[in-house]
């Protein structure tokens, strides 16, 4: 995006042909630079330099992206009074250093055009139209297509797999859910290509306190369905005993830092639950 020499003046000679400017066009430089959240003066100094850079190379136009200055992940930072005071700094020295590098030879030829800016207060609502799922097809035909065309590729993946390592039997857990439930299908659709009975699919629901009926109900009838083998685990008894340790390890950091806080040594503490 670069190109030698710099936008002609009114009394320079007629360009080439070959020349961007003489076909209506300019050298545009889209730049990125590494931002440093939240210290604007600094990300001021590393659009200068990379300004500079393009400049050298004959760019007539340079464009960051936006909050270059700031920086995104911020949060609150954004509506502080310091933060802002200093992008204006940091604006002002970005809009002196431009001035000074690449055009202070022609400032005296600028001129002020006005207009008056009278900007709609009312809702003028949107300017295109914006889909429920901006994501996908919103044509049924052409999203079943595209949704069919995912599910063969996970299919023939899977499929690659088992051939590759030689495995004829899959393990799958199934949760009712929207992921879980499609995850398994595949794994029939693949098995059926290969050869090998559903029966060698080894479904797992494993309910726990979370899991509502619902869930754990749509999870054995697609098992039931496809004709793998199903087992249920119950993984109450596991988070129960995992919450029991969590709490009990707990309390031993919190006698740990009262024993520090005392000058005296840490005690470590076990969980009692075996097994």
């Amino acid at each position: 995006m670069s190109h030698s020499g710099n936008p002609p003046s009114e009394d320079a000679r007629p360009l080439s042909f070959r020349s961007l400017y003489s076909q209506g066009f300019a050298p545009v430089a889209a730049c990125g630079i590494t931002i440093h959240l939240a210290e604007p003066d600094r990300n001021a100094d590393a659009v200068l330099e990379m300004a500079r850079e393009c400049h050298s190379d004959g760019t007539a136009l340079t464009v960051f992206s936006e909050l270059t200055l700031s920086g995104f992940s911020i949060e609150d930072l954004f509506l502080q009074d310091a933060l802002l005071d200093s992008i204006g700094v940091a604006l002002e020295k970005i809009i002196t250093g431009s001035h000074r590098r690449a055009h202070e030879a022609s400032l005296d030829t600028f001129r002020s055009v006005g207009f008056r800016l009278e900007p709609p207060y009312r809702d003028l609502g949107l300017s295109r139209r914006l889909e429920r799922l901006p994501f996908v097809p919103g044509e049924a035909a052409r999203l079943q297509q595209d949704c069919f065309k995912a599910y063969s590729i996970q299919v023939a993946g899977l499929a690659q797999r088992l051939r590759a390592t030689k495995l004829e039997r899959v393990v799958f857990g199934v949760f009712g859910g929207l992921d879980s439930n499609h995850a398994l299908i595949v794994g029939a659709r693949t098995l059926g290509q290969l050869g090998p009975p559903r029966s060698n699919i080894l479904a797992f629901t494993m309910p726990g306190f979370a899991t509502d009926d619902k869930s754990r109900n749509l999870a054995h009838q697609l098992m039931q369905a496809l004709g793998t083998t199903s087992r249920e685990l119950d993984i109450r008894p596991a988070q129960t005993r995992c919450r029991a340790t969590l709490i009990i390890r707990s309390r031993g950091r919190s006698s740990d830092e009262q024993n520090r806080s005392q000058g005296g040594e840490p005690t470590t503490i076990f969980s009692p639950i075996s097994g």
